[in-house]
């Protein structure tokens, strides 16, 4: 409801980060199948939604990065230092 709220105000709902107690983390099956979820019954106007997950390194030197449209997963990448 309050995704829907403020899309009505012109705020965009960009995606979801959390953290994972891993060092490279990966998204887990459950993350990727809300993803998929989120982004099919989004209303939005972007090419998909980020997915970003950060490790538990000092400083988020990995972390995963993915777009999702619904029925893919785009540009997916470890970004490291």
């Amino acid at each position: 409801m309050e995704i829907d709220e403020q899309f009505s105000m012109g705020r965009h709902y960009v995606g979801d980060w959390h953290t994972h107690p891993e060092r490279r983390p990966r998204p887990s099956k459950p993350d990727l199948s809300s993803m998929r979820r989120i982004a099919r019954q989004s209303k939005h106007e972007l090419p998909g939604l980020l997915l970003v997950i950060i490790g538990t390194k000092k400083t988020p030197d990995d972390m995963w990065v993915s777009l999702h449209d619904g029925a893919d997963i785009r540009g997916i990448r470890l970004v490291t230092a």
